[in-house]
């Protein structure tokens, strides 16, 4: 176990490295001996580290030559613009419960299919809780976990639900009133405006791009005093404000202050950022519990999930509902659940969030076989899908197609936010690993031909692996070099 360690602290040192752009395609890696002397790890640990990195297809081995950093996709980024206007959506544009329940496993990170494994095991015997809110002991260990995040909240603050659909249904029914507008920061979870519609009221949906939403287009809607929820999606799980700045943030918050709206931030990833540094949710700004956080772990165990929320000022109003309704899991299931939250949850998140980061590159790689020019990407903070674009937009024909293939991998954009364009973007779910083959075949059929190399499995070691690509060229050797002279 600690060799493993030693050898996945390598790679993330590498990812590290190539998120800061110190290290980008063609570019020679360090030798081996520097490498072993700057992170204090012996030759063979760093030999072994490196030959990971090959067989993940990132690095190559060039004889007499040494490791450089293979060519990575690089596929345009894809701008995604902010809206002046609200527009109302109506009951019409309800999915249908067989839609929903089609793409729901699309909004969801795969834990087992990208780690291969169970993040824990759950035997479930006591299927009641015996607290209401939470047990205790998880609650409490849910606390620790928000301030990583910044957010700081006490356990009596906090209500544990086994979906995070039944606290979002039940904040609106609390906090407005039947036929209430709430204003919805899309793209989006759909869940979100479908729960909005499903409860007779009515949201209002407003675009935001990469800087975020159109703050004075925001006040002129909450100016107008007709609107009695906001909801806002994390900047990590949709192209909602991915260059959004703290100076951003506070402009927000001072807003949501100013006209003392309750907001509520839904939060679904921030535990999975793919950049070294620590995120930032507007709920950290939140000093006097305007916000309420929503969030949740979900597709981490087949039978095991939890969401939570801070309740902030509104938990008197709050409290009382949510207790009669019963939503907590049982207690083997939160007492399951509560390693993951304490001593492994470090652990678990950065290798869930290392893994997500390394597939999505293989994605974008093979994404950019497709007739060149044809897709762009936005480029996420974090979470587990990728934001694509498209020069021509996908048909419902095709959308039929895809259905009926019976694939969740992807989005459809006309699901998530409302713009004429939404018909030209998608999501694509790059932990869903095994309809990996089955997407790219049918994007296939959309853009033209694809390379043989992207019909491979994502996990195929030849396909990945370049030194097995190179014909009759010898797979280079890193001992002989060690041995016939030294690199550093």
């Amino acid at each position: 176990m600690m060799a493993e360690f030693l050898y996945q602290s390598l790679v993330d040192w590498f990812q590290g490295q190539v998120e800061k752009g110190l290290l980008s395609a063609g570019d020679k890696m360090p030798s081996l001996r520097k490498i072993s002397k700057e992170q204090g790890l012996s030759l063979n640990t760093v030999i072994h580290g490196y030959d990971l990195l090959v067989k993940e297809g990132w690095i190559e081995a060039r004889t007499k030559s040494g490791y450089y950093v293979c060519h990575r996709g690089h596929l345009r980024t894809a701008v995604m613009a902010a809206a002046e206007a609200g527009k109302e959506l109506t009951k019409n544009q309800s999915l249908s419960f067989e839609k929903q329940h089609r793409y729901n496993k699309a909004l969801q990170c795969s834990a087992f299919n990208l780690l291969g494994q169970e993040l824990f095991s759950v035997q479930l015997n006591n299927m009641k809780a015996s607290h209401p809110q939470g047990e205790p002991s998880v609650r409490a260990a849910l606390t620790a976990l928000l301030a990583d995040l910044s957010i700081q909240t006490n356990p009596e603050q906090l209500f544990l639900a086994n979906r995070a659909t039944s606290l979002l249904a039940q904040c609106i029914q609390t906090l407005t009133k039947p036929e209430g507008k709430v204003l919805l920061i899309t793209p989006c979870d759909y869940r979100l405006s479908q729960t909005i519609l499903a409860l007779g009221r009515t949201p209002i949906c407003l675009t935001a791009g990469d800087h975020g939403a159109d703050i004075d287009s925001v006040e002129n809607l909450l100016k107008a005093g007709d609107i009695e929820l906001l909801i806002l999606p994390s900047q990590f799980a949709f192209p909602v404000g991915q260059e959004l700045t703290n100076l951003n943030l506070r402009r927000w918050y001072a807003l949501i202050e100013t006209y003392s709206v309750p907001t509520i931030e839904w939060d679904m990833s921030s535990f999975l950022p793919n950049r070294p540094h620590n995120t930032m949710t507007l709920k950290s700004l939140d000093q006097a519990g305007h916000i309420l956080y929503l969030g949740s772990v979900e597709g981490i165990h087949d039978t095991a999930s939890l969401a939570w929320l801070v309740m902030g000022r509104y938990e008197k109003r709050l409290s009382g509902p949510l207790k009669a309704l019963d939503l907590c899991p049982g207690v083997d299931q939160q007492i399951a659940l509560l390693p993951l939250f304490t001593q492994m949850h470090k652990k678990a998140f950065s290798a869930l969030a290392r893994v997500i980061w390394t597939n999505a590159e293989k994605v974008k790689h093979q994404l950019e076989s497709l007739t060149d020019g044809k897709l762009s990407v936005v480029l996420n903070k974090g979470g587990h899908s990728l934001w694509i674009h498209c020069n021509e937009p996908i048909s419902q024909a095709m959308w039929q197609t895809y259905e009926a293939g019976h694939l969740n991998t992807l989005v459809p954009g006309t699901l998530l936010f409302t713009d004429s364009d939404a018909d030209h973007w998608f999501a694509f779910n790059v932990s869903m690993t095994e309809q990996l083959t089955d997407t790219l075949q049918w994007l296939q059929q959309a853009w033209g031909p694809i390379t043989s190399e992207t019909t491979t499995k994502a996990d195929s070691k030849t396909a990945q692996d370049p030194a097995t690509q190179d014909g009759d060229e010898p797979v280079y050797n890193p001992m002989l070099d060690l041995i016939q002279h030294d690199f550093g």
